[in-house]
């Protein structure tokens, strides 16, 4: 975008140095790259070191320190145990910032959220103010599709509305069997290998990936664990979607400048592809068939016993509408899946916490009004 119009610019400099002094083209020339070179400098170099240090808005704003030379926090979020680490690192430096910045590739600025006040103003009472930026859609568009996470203006609305329903409080308090079932038999085998390990570490990551299968597949696909193979299909294509190396999050960072996923013939690049292609195809069959399933119950005047999140969305949808988006349904089930799944780094630094932190986090769900 800069290139555009330091080019414009230039370009009508060039003619009117053109049209006045009688210059041969040749020499136009040369004036043109000079000018177009000077100014893109000039340029780049306000928006790289003047802006986002002397003239930005968000510059009174706290934040980690600037380390690399125009690479921002680039460098230790690769290096990171998991990517959201460096992040938790922040918030919990800045407990009490409603939002906290940080530099980018570029020194470019990103602003992380770090309250529930500056949340409810971003996600609700100005919802439609803040747009979305173009390297998120990048950095995980193709996992969670473009369903109501990327949805602007008329389009978020009415997919808002259409999901206001299948999650309301009554029909999420039908799934907590499910997840209560989960934890049980998460912490039964915790416990299990506690006492059966000589030395007390533990790996724990693939029980908890297992557990969070089992709730989405169950909670939100409305599966029977009986070995059933769309779960073991899901599983293992989150498990490589996931899976954190150096190279895959050498990628990751890579991706939110340049789409470089389908450009680098790499094996990572190749694997996450590939991977989120066999999600969509596999929920894509699975809510097909769901929705054959409950036209056929509604042409007989009955009604479906599931309550899974899947079938409430279709079941609102059919009630809407007789033109049903598969692509947009696939899309929902994949936003809710992600989130499900994405958990797993999160429950894995929560296990470490004292006892008190498990206790207040009680408190709160048994008593919110705390």
């Amino acid at each position: 975008m800069d290139i555009l119009k330091v080019v414009s610019i230039s370009v009508v400099e060039t003619y009117g140095f053109h049209i006045f002094d009688q210059v041969t083209t040749s020499f136009s020339r040369r004036v043109f790259w000079t000018l177009f070179i000077v100014q893109y400098v000039v340029l780049k170099t306000y928006w790289i070191w003047i802006y986002p240090l002397i003239a930005s808005p968000l510059r009174s704003l706290p934040g980690p320190n600037y380390t690399q030379f125009l690479l921002g926090q680039t460098y230790n979020q690769i290096t990171a145990s998991c990517p959201n680490s460096i992040a938790l690192a922040w918030m919990k430096k800045f407990p009490d910032a409603d939002l906290i910045r940080y530099f980018a590739p570029g020194n470019h600025e990103v602003v992380l959220v770090n309250s529930p006040r500056a949340f409810r103003e971003v996600t609700f009472t100005h919802a439609y103010s803040f747009a979305k930026p173009r390297f998120f859609k990048r950095l995980v568009g193709d996992m969670i599709g473009g369903g109501l996470f990327f949805a602007e203006g008329d389009v978020h609305r009415k997919q808002k509305k259409l999901l206001a329903g299948p999650f309301l409080n009554k029909n999420v308090k039908h799934l907590l069997p499910v997840f209560e079932q989960n934890a049980d038999e998460l912490s039964s085998s915790i416990e299990t290998l506690v006492v059966d390990s000589e030395t007390g570490a533990i790996e724990i990551s693939c029980l908890i990936s297992k557990s969070l299968l089992d709730i989405i597949s169950q909670a939100i696909l409305g599966l029977e664990l009986d070995g059933h193979s769309i779960a073991s299909e899901l599983g293992r294509c989150y498990h490589t979607i996931f899976s954190s190396t150096t190279m895959s999050r050498v990628m990751l960072v890579l991706n939110t400048c340049v789409p470089v996923r389908r450009l680098l013939p790499v094996k990572t690049n190749r694997e996450y592809t590939d991977a989120n292609i066999e999600i969509k195809q596999i929920l894509k069959k699975h809510v097909q068939q769901r929705t054959h399933e409950i036209r056929s119950l509604w042409r007989e005047r009955l009604k479906s016993k599931n309550k899974d999140i899947l079938t409430l969305i279709i079941q609102e949808q059919l009630k809407k509408s007789d033109e049903f988006p598969e692509d947009e349904i696939v899309d929902h089930v994949s936003l809710t899946s992600v989130n499900e799944f994405g958990l797993r780094s999160n429950m894995v630094l929560s296990l470490p916490s004292p006892p008190f932190f498990f206790q207040k986090k009680k408190r709160e769900f048994t008593n919110p009004k705390m």
